[in-house]
């Protein structure tokens, strides 16, 4: 930024933005996640001998449809993570008898976006939806995270009623066991999670065997530990 004046008939620049080179390291300058650093022979500095260096993330909702899993980093790896896409809302997703993608019900109201998925469970009864991820590496940590909230029938006894989440038939973590409570008081469930093929299959199963309850998910998030 500069400021422009005549002296005797000539143009005077004046560069109004102090420490422009930041050879006074970050005199004048609020920097919220950047680091101030000497320019070398591999990074030379553009003017003066020091430069911001800052880190830049891109984060999305899913993948484009000419990306590739090495090139996606911070972006959800779960397609579809709200249940906002394809017929009823279920593309990319496998959903059993009893389950289905729903709107907004009453006091039930989704997590964010329009829709949610809506397991409805007697007692005795199981229900298990899935997702094959076909955008992650293998080898590669994830963290998982998820939200849950009950719906307007609790006819269920403490630890009868509860979900499960699994990667290829192995348990991630503890079974997560409700208590009756307010109706979509959504509850985030979060699951550090190795990937160990090329196309393995995401599975939240929820099961009840003493009462019945209606279960809720939505906002499905799946990152490289790296991300956050």
């Amino acid at each position: 930024m500069y400021r422009h004046s005549l002296l005797g008939g000539t143009p005077v620049c004046t560069n109004l933005v102090d420490n422009y080179s930041f050879e006074e390291e970050g005199t004048g300058w609020t920097i919220a996640t950047g680091t101030i650093k000497a320019g070398d022979l591999s990074i030379p500095a553009q003017h003066e001998d020091s430069y911001v260096e800052l880190k830049l993330y891109r984060w999305a909702t899913s993948l484009p449809a000419t990306s590739t899993a090495a090139e996606a980093v911070c972006t959800n790896r779960i397609l579809n993570p709200s249940f906002e896409n394809g017929v009823g809302g279920k593309d990319h997703w496998t959903v059993p008898s009893g389950a289905w993608v729903q709107g907004i019900d009453g006091a039930q109201t989704p997590y964010d976006g329009n829709g949610y998925m809506f397991v409805t469970l007697p007692s005795g009864w199981t229900a298990a939806f899935t997702q094959t991820l076909s955008n992650v590496e293998i080898g590669e940590t994830y963290l998982l995270d998820l939200q849950y909230a009950l719906g307007t029938f609790q006819n269920f006894l403490i630890n009868k009623c509860t979900f499960t989440i699994y990667l290829d038939g192995i348990q991630q973590g503890a079974t997560i066991t409700p208590t009756p409570g307010p109706v979509s008081q959504w509850t985030s469930v979060v699951r550090s999670i190795t990937v160990t093929n090329s196309a393995p299959v995401l599975s939240v199963s929820s099961s009840c065997n003493g009462g019945q309850v209606n279960f809720m998910f939505d906002g499905f998030s799946l990152v490289e530990e790296a991300c956050l």
